[in-house]
């Protein structure tokens, strides 16, 4: 795995050096600034696999750097995970809406670098089987499917989406406290399964990269991440105190995907339907990812959108 790590205290670059080939990882490179990095990156045949960055750093802060990161690399194949002292709640919300996958607090604990390190690895592991698994697969029909319909691959080019992975560790990051006051809302592309049975994977993340342009443009909010969950499911968080009613949510979303009808070589263009927005609690027991669920399971429960579903398939 190789990996740039980006910050202005040579001290600090020095102890994460000693870090990293503690976890016998010898692929790396060091950057003192915003600008030293993009050069590092511009300069590489293969992308670096990781990005760690500080926040806090002359010329160019890491916020700034993650989105210029993240613009020249739209696919995401670098990861890129913050590693700084600030734990307010904006920055946390402005390194994760500006690309970042996860967030790490200074100074380092040896076993949290552990378990966090062992994620991206995770994640760079999938993706090298994964272009493996496309590399042999060289005859394949137009509506064969190397992606499962479960699988949370984040569809491309939406401004205001993240990884599922990624707002996992948000929620995670900002603490039970500011979580407790964060509203979560699932929503659901209830016919999204007859959508992937009638498309390739290219055909079906482009549909639902249509379907998330449109959550994020009528959830317009200032704090609002968007994350793909697989199987046709998007998860919202958002710091916004008012939100306009389900029903004014579903009705907003799909009239907005019916401008989409005429540019899809099907005619099955998706349905959504909107969960209940909850709040966490900060004395509830419930794990993040059983609260993720919850979210989610809330929009699968909602009617079906029979008004819309019979206008479509007309």
């Amino acid at each position: 795995m190789k990996i740039l790590a980006v910050d202005d205290d040579p001290i600090f670059r020095a102890a994460f050096e000693a870090v990293l080939q503690h976890n016998n990882i010898d692929d790396f490179a060091m950057a003192a600034s915003g600008p030293e990095a993009l050069r590092l990156v511009s300069q590489q045949a293969a992308p670096f696999d990781c990005i760690f960055v500080d926040i806090q750093m002359p010329e160019m802060n890491g916020i700034e750097l993650t989105g210029i990161l993240r613009a020249m690399d739209p696919e995401g194949l670098s990861q890129i995970v913050m590693v700084t002292g600030m734990s307010g709640r904006q920055y946390i919300d402005d390194a994760f809406m500006a690309g970042a996958v996860d967030y790490i607090t200074k100074p380092l604990d040896n076993l949290e670098f552990k378990t966090r390190l062992a994620s991206i690895r995770r994640v760079h592991e999938s993706r090298l089987r994964a272009s493996a698994i496309k590399d042999q697969l060289e005859e394949v029909t137009s509506h064969q499917h190397q992606l499962d319909f479960e699988d949370a691959e984040t569809p491309p080019d939406v401004k205001g989406l993240i990884s599922f992975t990624a707002l996992r560790n948000y929620l995670k990051a900002v603490g039970r406290p500011r979580y407790s006051i964060s509203q979560r809302i699932g929503l659901s592309v209830e016919n999204a399964a007859n959508i992937y049975v009638r498309t390739n994977d290219e055909e079906f993340l482009d549909i639902m990269a249509d379907v998330a342009e449109v959550i994020v443009d009528t959830m317009k909010s200032q704090n609002l991440l968007v994350a793909y969950a697989g199987s046709g499911e998007f998860m919202a968080v958002t710091s916004a105190i008012h939100l306009a009613s389900q029903e004014q949510l579903e009705n907003q979303i799909n009239t907005a995907l019916e401008a989409y009808q005429e540019t899809y070589l099907i005619n099955c263009a998706p349905v959504v339907r909107v969960g209940k927005p909850t709040r966490g609690s900060f004395f509830s027991r419930r794990t993040i990812d059983e609260s993720i669920e919850e979210t989610l399971s809330s929009a699968r429960a909602r009617p079906a959108m029979q008004g819309f579903a019979r206008k479509r398939f007309a």
